[in-house]
């Protein structure tokens, strides 16, 4: 690899000389302001020093020859390599991800989770009754020991009292099912406005006389219908599907693009090419690097719409085309427009997807405002990373309630390519209302 270091008065002249020099191929490591050395220096107006690097020709080309020999076990054991070297990173000390435990990356034989059904073009939306019946029956006896736990049961004072009146039992039973409902809503960090909205619905369709049971399966059918089913991901007739992810720094982008894409070449048997506008952060340019050599897929760096037109034309026979791009400042009118710029380059061209990347983790307000922001920008899909980060996931039922996004992939690990799935709404709801996973 080459490094090379360009002074200018603007970061617009120094990146075009760092061009000029180096070919449309190179990566910013950093740019910075500083003033000229020397005494007279210290009088002097500050210059904009840029660093940047690319690979030698030699180097592009044994990467390609190497990564056309390899097999798909050859693949997974590379992946599996990376998995353990990054979840040894972050189990270091002095590391500034958030320190939790990640699960051991997978031998390179081991047998993968089931497919991204996304990339199967079948819209498979809906699991088999005897599926759904076991998930209910799963609630029922969660709910109905807290229940039993809260002192319903007719051998307690209020049980024997309703035993005198039928109906006033059924109404006391389900009015402190519903305590326990919104509880545990809330517990789940459910907006507070949307349990009022679920509990109010579910009153409305209540009849006199409605027994626990059934209104556990009025909740759960009605929080499903309103998740709605995973947005799926089908090739386009126009060319290569252009996919552009987008989202907060820190929050997976990098190393979701990496799991879609390796799910699409090794399982799919797509062609897919990997491209980055983030080149502002070395180490994640070199992170999506190393993933497309693994995987023998083309990626470029670029820096301007026109040059994400140029590049897209060139690989005009691929079925997809991923794009990782900066996390920026939600408060940058500047880098909002360059990133509005950015995703809207090949509309006119092709078919293009764009997804807001958010974590689990993050606070409920900065996900509203960066959803707020992306929302006047463009249309998009919600992917929710960092699920094995925390058990509270009421998150995805507010941006998909607040936004009107659908919901495409959750990530629950850094194991590439198998920690993510396609939404599940079923699956979601049974954890909002306290099941396991």
């Amino acid at each position: 690899m080459i490094i090379k270091r360009f002074t200018a008065k603007t970061e617009e002249e120094a990146l075009a000389e760092a061009k000029k020099e180096l070919g449309e191929s190179l990566v910013v490591m950093s740019v910075k302001k500083t003033r000229r050395k020397g005494f007279f220096g210290l009088f002097s107006k500050k210059i904009t020093e840029l660093t940047a690097a690319v690979e030698d020709e030699q180097e592009i080309s044994r990467n390609k020859a190497e990564a056309q020999k390899k097999s798909e076990s050859d693949i997974r054991e590379a992946l599996s390599a990376i998995n353990k070297v990054v979840q040894a990173d972050n189990k270091s000390p002095g590391t500034s991800g958030k320190g939790s435990a990640a699960s051991p990356a997978p031998a390179a034989t081991a047998t993968p989770k089931k497919a991204v059904s996304v990339m199967n073009e079948k819209d498979d939306k809906a699991q088999s009754t005897e599926a759904i019946e076991e998930k209910l029956d799963q609630l029922q006896n969660l709910l109905k020991s807290r229940f039993s736990e809260d002192g319903t049961e007719s051998g307690g004072k209020e049980g024997q009292e309703n035993k005198k009146d039928p109906d006033n039992k059924t109404d006391s039973e389900m009015e402190k099912f519903i305590d326990i409902l919104r509880s545990t809503l809330i517990d789940s960090e459910i907006d507070g406005s949307y349990v009022d909205q679920a509990v109010c619905e579910l009153r409305k369709s209540m009849k006199p006389g409605t027994d626990v049971d059934h209104a556990l399966e009025q909740i759960y059918q009605k929080l499903i219908l309103r998740l709605g089913g995973p947005a799926l991901l089908r090739t386009s007739e126009k060319g290569p599907r252009v996919l552009f992810f987008v989202g907060p720094t820190g929050v997976g982008k990098t190393t979701t693009i990496a799991k879609i894409a390796s799910r699409m070449m090794i399982e799919q048997k797509r062609k897919v090419a990997l491209l980055t506008a983030d080149t502002y952060r070395i180490a994640a340019v070199e992170q999506l690097r190393t993933y497309a050599d693994i995987l023998g897929v083309p990626f470029r760096v670029v820096y301007t719409p026109e040059e994400v037109k140029d590049t897209v034309a060139s690989f005009k026979d691929f079925d997809f085309i991923l794009v990782d791009t900066a996390g920026h400042s939600i408060k940058n009118e500047e880098q909002k427009n360059a990133m509005n710029a950015i995703i809207h380059a090949v509309d006119s061209d092709y078919d293009t997807q764009v997804y807001l990347v958010l974590s689990v983790t993050a606070k409920y307000k900065d996900q509203v405002k960066t959803a707020d922001v992306y929302s006047d920008l463009t249309k998009y899909n919600l992917i929710f990373t960092k699920l094995d980060e925390s058990d509270f996931i009421g998150c995805i039922y507010n941006l998909h309630v607040h936004t009107g996004a659908d919901v495409a992939f959750v990530t629950d690990g850094q194991n590439v390519p198998d920690d993510i799935d396609v939404f599940d709404p079923q699956k979601t709801v049974k954890k909002l209302l306290g099941g396991e996973d």
